[in-house]
């Protein structure tokens, strides 16, 4: 009986030491990641890097998202199964798809336009207009010199 109680307290031991370590681990996390040498993070990343479980658009992009989904598209015309009838569905779907992405990207591009505009003409007003300096005189004639 003495042996049985002391097997379950051993084993008890080492299970709390044990979800102990992991979550302090999990609490912890890993150390931030150090860029390469000779690179640094982008100005907008946080010192340790993204914040825990943001995953971002990756280097895609709306360009390469409206491409993936032509690619999808092409694929779906090419194909001879009907897929119970959502083919078409699906391909109307990448169209709609595709459009609202253009327009998201254009009026990304008419907003970025209209910022460096504005920026631009806050620059030209915070600008002072160049003065001239003043004339000089011209130097003084020098003193005659006394008489011997």
């Amino acid at each position: 009986m003495k042996k049985n109680m002391l097997l379950v307290v051993a084993v008890a031991l080492v299970g709390a030491v044990t979800l102990t370590s992991i979550s302090l681990t999990a609490q912890n996390g890993p150390p931030p990641a150090q860029p390469p040498a000779g690179q640094m993070p982008p100005p907008n990343m946080r010192p340790g890097g993204p914040p825990p479980g943001f995953r971002g658009r990756g280097a895609m992009g709306f360009a390469g998202a409206i491409r993936t989904l032509k690619r999808a598209k092409a694929d779906l015309e090419r194909s001879k199964d009907d897929f119970n009838g959502h083919r078409q569905s699906a391909m109307d779907a990448v169209d709609k798809a595709v459009e609202e992405l253009e327009a998201v990207e254009t009026a990304r591009q008419a907003a970025a336009a209209k910022a460096a505009a504005s920026a631009q003409q806050q620059n030209a007003e915070q600008t002072p207009a160049p003065t001239t300096p003043p004339a000089q005189a011209p130097p003084p004639a020098p003193a005659p010199a006394p008489a011997q």
